[in-house]
């Protein structure tokens, strides 16, 4: 938990607006990120806010933000490509109703689920997390990070 981080997320809707339920086209390369980004430019150009420094763009891919269960899937396996606008990374999937729609769970039984997410977004380059059950999520991030590591 970073106290200093405010409000600088910058969410893809914030840049094109929601996708409205599209489905998406294909998996990964022409996928519903894309569909959220200010493309065609596949750079930092079509990302940067001029009011907003860039040591201070978060790129938060917006789970659960006016997207289907399906984009809401592919959004979290395709987190990677994110990585090459060079910005950090933050995946908010926490207690989300994609966890309870897949696990057929109340919002406050989706610890494992979440868990889950979280280790998909280390795995895949994300630098922050947005968790309700921070105890639980730092071990798994911490676990993560130590098989990732590796051998290194």
């Amino acid at each position: 938990h970073d106290a200093g981080l405010k409000d600088e997320a910058l969410s893809f809707e914030r840049l094109t607006g929601a996708l409205g339920g599209e489905r998406p086209r294909d998996l990964c390369n022409q996928s519903v990120l894309y569909g959220n980004v200010a493309f065609p430019q596949k750079s930092r150009e079509g990302i940067r806010d001029d009011r907003i420094a860039d040591e201070k763009i978060i790129l938060d891919p917006g789970v659960g933000f006016g997207k289907t269960y399906e984009n809401n899937l592919e959004i979290i396996n395709c987190l990677e490509e994110l990585n090459m606008f060079g910005y950090p990374l933050l995946l908010g999937c926490s207690r989300k109703s994609v966890i309870g729609l897949t696990l057929d769970l109340p919002v406050t039984e989706r610890v494992e689920g979440t868990l889950v997410t979280t280790m998909f977004g280390v795995q895949k380059g994300c630098m922050f997390v947005r968790v309700h059950d921070v105890k639980e999520n730092v071990r798994t991030i911490k676990m993560c990070e130590a098989i990732l590591n590796s051998g290194k």
